[in-house]
């Protein structure tokens, strides 16, 4: 997975950035070494430290604003689909074949979607698209009879309108938002700031132990917001537990 490899690759150039310096630092002439330039060089890199951390929170930020959207806007799908099942049955047996579909569309999304073997995501699923937009004609082929059906008519239309928009807001929402050059820009902060901890430092096990680890939390946090950018796949991904209640409802 692509969050993992990049997670991996954070790791190890912040590791090799602060462990170079760390052995090269000793190499250096004196007159680079002394209280001017270490003061110097830690004005510097904490501006970038500053810079680095208040990306890395923006970053983090917008992935759970888009993570947690996403999940609300699955929520409101499955109510959507709930609501629109009750009126096809509130309109009489002639809605029956139009219930079917509801059915088999959910059917068909949970299964892309959430697939219970090792197959890859498909949020935007052709056969469930075909599926939604058949409901759709069915609805609109329904001749209502009475003023409670005509009434009800008006209603589905509407709401399988909303279903659909639903479905392409999430369509959208499973897409990756994450700015590349914005992240690209951070790393480049990073292996910075990472590689002004080596200078005029110890060469001991726990400086290089306490190197590694900070190197390890920042690569965890780049594979978390990866992660997090794509709610519908990886190994962080939005629940389907209301999608499957939906599921539950329209069968009974």
């Amino acid at each position: 997975m692509f969050s993992i490899a990049f997670g991996l690759a954070t790791f190890v150039l912040l590791s090799a950035a602060a462990l170079t310096a760390l052995y090269f630092h000793t190499r250096l002439p004196n007159h680079q070494l002394n209280k001017e330039t270490h003061d110097a060089v830690k004005v510097g890199v904490g501006m970038v430290v500053i810079l680095s951390a208040l990306l890395l929170g923006l970053l983090i930020a917008s992935v759970k604003g888009t993570f947690d959207t996403a999940a609300r806007d699955l929520k409101r799908f499955a109510t959507q689909i709930v609501v629109l099942d009750h009126t096809l049955r509130a309109y009489g047996p002639q809605a029956d074949p139009a219930r079917s579909l509801i059915r088999q569309y959910t059917e068909q999304a949970l299964a892309g979607t959430w697939p219970s073997d090792n197959e890859p995501e498909v949020v935007d699923d052709p056969r469930a698209e075909q599926l939604l937009y058949q409901l759709q004609d069915a609805i609109l082929a329904l001749a209502p009879e009475t003023s409670r059906q005509r009434s009800f008519s008006d209603e589905m239309k509407g709401e399988v309108r909303r279903l659909i928009e639903l479905r392409w807001t999430l369509v959208e929402e499973a897409t990756t938002s994450l700015n590349v050059p914005l992240v690209t820009v951070l790393v480049i902060w990073l292996a910075v700031v990472f590689a002004s901890f080596g200078y005029n430092v110890p060469r001991n096990p726990l400086v290089v132990t306490t190197f590694l680890l900070c190197a390890a939390s920042v690569g965890a946090a780049l594979f978390l917001i990866i992660q997090m950018d794509r709610p519908f796949e990886g190994l962080i991904k939005i629940s389907p537990a209301p999608l499957r209640s939906a599921l539950a409802q329209i069968r009974e």
